[in-house]
């Protein structure tokens, strides 16, 4: 096994390195949003994750990829993955929830609610202004937006986010903290495994909480591809 120190950036890292070679990996969480180790409570304590590696399990989770990038957790397509790009542009070493704050704030003033088209398994399912493309149903930190979503089940839950306000933002960023976003009548969540987003403007994109480039994009999914061991 190869064994992950670090957060989910790391992991992302480690699961393109491996690509398609059948080697687990088990994941000792030491990063700022762990979503992976939250996702089936893997402790950061070094006795045990060596615990879980002799006497866990091997789940085969699912895959996305973009182009030629990889990802575990989730892609996102408008106001995180510009977030993401102003955190890119500032890091310069190990970071902590709080670094993004500002990126965040700066992000809710400047955004410009582009129109992204949304085509689920070659269906035209609408528009939207951000859209999340999860694989698991946590988001960075405390946040999460999509509850059903199952990292073994071969799909992709999609959440849309269709305001075109400040003011929707901000409900969404605390919707999501509260867990209780997709009871807004603005926020719909399909499911599917080839996912295709187009827009007149250069939308970022981020991949596992990284940005990853601007749309288009095209998404798929790699069904039970990476052996990941936990409790």
């Amino acid at each position: 096994a190869i064994v992950c120190v670090g957060g989910d950036g790391t992991l992302n890292e480690v699961v393109n390195g491996l690509a398609d070679k059948r080697v687990p990996v088990a994941v000792c969480p030491t990063g700022t949003g762990n979503v992976l180790a939250k996702e089936y409570d893997i402790s950061a304590s070094p006795g045990k994750v060596a615990e879980m590696i002799m006497r866990g399990q091997t789940r085969l989770l699912d895959v996305g990829v973009l182009g030629e990038r990889r990802f575990m957790l989730f892609a996102g397509i408008g106001f995180d993955a510009t977030v993401a790009l102003s955190m890119r542009r500032t890091r310069t070493g190990r970071i902590c929830m709080l670094n993004y704050v500002w990126p965040t704030l700066k992000s809710l003033a400047t955004y410009q609610f582009p129109a992204i088209e949304v085509f689920v398994d070659g269906r035209h399912v609408g528009e939207a202004t951000t859209v999340i493309v999860s694989n698991v149903h946590s988001y960075g930190g405390p946040f999460g937006f999509v509850e059903d979503a199952d990292p073994t089940d071969g799909l992709f839950d999609i959440c849309l986010l269709k305001g075109r306000t400040r003011r929707s933002l901000i409900r969404y960023v605390w919707g999501g903290f509260r867990r209780r976003i997709l009871r807004y009548k603005d926020v719909s969540v399909l499911r599917g495994t080839t996912i295709e987003l187009r827009s007149n403007v250069g939308v970022p994109v981020q991949l596992d909480g990284d940005y990853a480039g601007q749309l288009p994009a095209k998404i798929s999914l790699l069904h039970a591809r990476m052996p990941v061991i936990v409790p």
